[in-house]
């Protein structure tokens, strides 16, 4: 059985790729760190890890802040809470480290590795989210294309029919616009020529 892929999936950079590489390199940092403090370790791997993390995630943001057509209201909504949420957690997790006696230049490389932690997270959510709904230039067109389906349709019919019975079923024409003629020129439709006696 094969699943249909969402619209427009491959024009998006790998933008929740980046985020995930970001968040294992200061995992694995994470990690070399916990297992070795409180005592005196080198920190040249966990600050390489970190910087490069960084570097990641800045590009991730960059390639994500120039996308045009993306459903940001929802990105919105769903990194929004994902970072207050994240933001809080990180918040214990430096806590926990700060009660266990890390200090100096440690205890900062953590902290700089819990904040890219906790802006990678709510990053990848809030695009894997809404990277599948319809943006609002796709719900526009979208629109735009039923407004003008349904004229096109209007006006087959309104052929199809005598003019007296027209006349007859809409006070429109004595404005000079047949029933259910498009009123503006939205979405490239233009009005009926008007024809005042």
């Amino acid at each position: 059985m094969t699943t249909a892929s969402a619209p427009d999936e491959q024009r998006f950079p790998p933008i929740d790729k980046l985020a995930d590489l970001a968040m294992v390199l200061v995992i694995i940092g994470g990690i070399y760190m916990a297992a070795n403090l409180p005592g005196n370790i080198s920190l040249v791997p966990a600050i390489a890890l970190l910087v490069l993390a960084v570097v990641v995630l800045v590009v991730d943001v960059v390639l994500l802040a120039r996308l045009e057509e993306f459903a940001w209201a929802t990105f919105r909504l769903v990194a929004g809470w994902a970072l207050l949420a994240y933001l809080v957690i990180a918040g214990m997790i430096g806590y926990a480290f700060v009660y266990d006696g890390t200090r100096g230049e440690g205890l900062v490389v953590l902290v700089g590795m819990l904040a890219v932690f906790a802006i990678a997270v709510p990053v990848l959510l809030g695009f894997s989210v809404a990277r599948y709904q319809p943006s609002a230039g796709h719900a526009a067109a979208r629109r735009c294309t039923q407004e003008r389906e349904s004229n096109a349709r209007r006006l087959t019919v309104m052929r199809q029919r005598p003019v007296r019975d027209l006349m007859a079923r809409s006070p429109d024409w004595r404005r000079g616009r047949p029933a259910g003629a498009p009123q503006n020129a939205r979405c490239g439709i233009r009005e009926q020529p008007t024809g005042r006696a």
